[in-house]
């Protein structure tokens, strides 16, 4: 059945605002049941494409506050994006908000349809399955090869939904596929560590950003708690899409308080991944590993969704975090070539061997495969074997000794 939508003029913002806001849809946020994992991605990825985020709301499950807040966001921006609120129960509303918001009906749409019996492997789908096949009529689904469930977008609203690590692989599959497209205006952000109070810097930093202010220079400032440092330290960014204003601020700055300047690091948000990225090192051989590059270019995602986790500010990312960088310093000192996994199949090394997949393919691009080792001792269990068989064999770039 269609649900009868409301009459609401649109007229959708101009892209060249290059704007963004999100929508985190949830009573379980609200509530403090759930932790908003959600937000602090998307901003982060959004701002490689050159979107300025303006606005992150956490609204309720309810028709109206999500019609009412997507139309704002989408008369006056040029992207949104909602999250949570897709699934088969009776407080999952954001498609019936969305079409509210545009003055539309909910359609149920075939394609879903075949996908939801195919997924729950039955040809009669009950009322719950059949929410979830239906969107706004003016819904743009783009369906990649090979996928099991597909983008949705309705006019400059992008609907994804709220469990995290779906989230995170249908934006990185948006954004790869050109589904989701770069706007054209890249960020330049120049961080500097001062051994200084935040007080003490105030009047420079205000004098600063009000002498680039025709620029859009944005001075922000940040104290830093570090218990292993002697004196205080605050973070100055300066950031601008003029990367002129950004270097001319970062020679004032510099002049002014060189004396408490302890590091300075420029960045540009556009190639911030791809700097981590490095060609491989001279004495690699490439023809002798092309085949592993052909077939593992598909696992690019898997490893951008580790350092992603790893850069989430959690326990378990921080911890992430500080095993990637190890691995990484492993690499540099002995190359990739000299180190070898000792793997069991216990969960402790199943991890590592994540991790050290992913910290070998973010530096060398599939150009080396990991070596492990799997040493047998007396009668080992039979599902221990079979799960180390299983794991080897469904990696085209894994090898056992």
């Amino acid at each position: 059945r269609a649900v009868a939508a409301e009459s609401h003029e649109f007229s959708p913002a101009m892209a060249m605002n290059h704007s963004a806001v999100i929508i985190i849809i949830g009573d379980e946020i609200l509530k403090g049941l759930t932790r908003d994992e959600n937000s602090i991605f998307l901003c982060q990825e959004l701002r490689k494409l050159g979107y300025a985020v303006k606005k992150v709301s956490v609204i309720e499950d309810k028709v109206n506050i999500i019609a009412k807040e997507v139309r704002q966001a989408a008369t006056t921006h040029s992207l949104v994006i909602t999250a949570g609120g897709l699934g088969p129960t009776h407080d999952d509303v954001t498609m019936e908000g969305i079409a509210k918001a545009f003055g539309e009906e909910l359609m149920t749409n075939d394609n879903l349809v075949a996908i939801l019996k195919k997924h729950y492997q039955t040809d009669t789908l009950l009322e719950p399955h059949l929410k979830m096949a239906r969107i706004p009529r003016s819904t743009v689904v783009c369906w990649p090869e090979g996928k099991t469930f597909p983008l949705l977008k309705v006019r400059n609203v992008y609907i994804y939904p709220g469990i995290p690590r779906y989230l995170k692989s249908g934006f990185l599959l948006a954004k790869e596929t050109g589904f989701l497209q770069r706007c054209d205006q890249t960020f330049h952000l120049c961080k500097v560590i001062l051994s200084a109070n935040e007080i003490d810097l105030a009047s420079s930093l205000t004098d600063l950003e009000q002498r680039f202010r025709t620029r859009k220079l944005s001075v922000g400032s940040y104290p830093l708690e570090d218990e292993s440092a002697v004196d205080r330290q605050v973070k100055v960014t300066l950031e601008s899409v003029d990367e002129k204003a950004v270097k001319e601020a970062l020679e004032l700055l510099t002049d002014e308080l060189s004396d408490c300047i302890l590091e300075t690091k420029f960045e540009n948000e556009e190639s911030a991944l791809e700097i981590q990225s490095e060609e491989p090192a001279s004495h690699v051989d490439e023809h002798l590993y092309v085949g592993h590059v052909q077939k593992c270019s598909g696992c690019q995602a898997l490893v951008d969704d580790v350092y992603i986790q790893s850069k989430c500010d959690s326990h378990i990312g921080r911890c992430m975090k500080q095993a990637l960088d190890a691995l990484d310093s492993a690499f540099t000192r002995y190359g990739p070539d000299q180190i070898c996994l000792s793997f069991n199949g216990g969960k402790d090394c199943t991890v590592l061997l994540h991790l050290y997949w992913a910290a070998l393919h973010k530096r060398w691009q599939f150009h080396h495969s990991p070596v492990l080792l799997y040493i047998t001792y007396g009668k080992p269990f039979p599902e221990m074997d079979e799960f180390v068989g299983m794991s080897t064999s469904r990696s085209v770039s894994l090898f056992l000794l």
